[in-house]
């Protein structure tokens, strides 16, 4: 995958079997990969375009986003079947720290200027439906130099 959706796996399924001729529908996430930027010194924001979900015909139960351990946002559902959520209602409410020029590997350091990355971030998505199917993607996002 390429463009907006590089950070994106869609219906990777985390929980059940089928038994003999069962047949279940797995929901995916939909998270187009985020950004960090800088807001002031070394505090930088990682902000999602959007993140939606689909569980249908089973109900949703949660929409949570990680930062290695840390929950950071989490959406709950209550009888609906998908959810989208705007990257402006989580804005810039997933705080981190930038880190400092070269905290994290640079896979193709611009030559003019320089470029190097402050720290990165692993990011995971999870989605869980009262099927007790779920989904999750994963991604690492770099922030700017402090």
């Amino acid at each position: 995958m390429s463009g907006k959706f590089a950070g994106s796996v869609i219906g990777a399924c985390l929980a059940g079997l089928a038994g003999a001729g069962a047949a279940y529908a797995i929901g995916f996430i939909d998270s187009p990969s985020p950004q960090c930027r800088k807001i002031k010194g070394n505090e930088c924001a990682i902000r999602f375009s959007y993140l939606a979900v689909n569980a249908d015909p089973a109900y949703l139960y949660f929409l949570r986003v990680k930062l290695g351990d840390k929950l950071v946002f989490n959406s709950g559902g209550f009888f609906q079947t998908s959810a989208y959520i705007p990257g402006e209602l989580i804005g810039d409410s997933i705080r981190v720290k930038c880190g400092a020029p070269g905290s994290s590997p640079d896979p193709k350091p611009s030559p003019n200027p320089v470029t190097l990355y402050g720290n990165q971030y692993s990011y995971t998505i999870e989605a869980r439906a009262s099927d007790g199917l779920g989904a999750a993607n994963y991604g690492t996002v770099q922030c700017p130099p402090k």
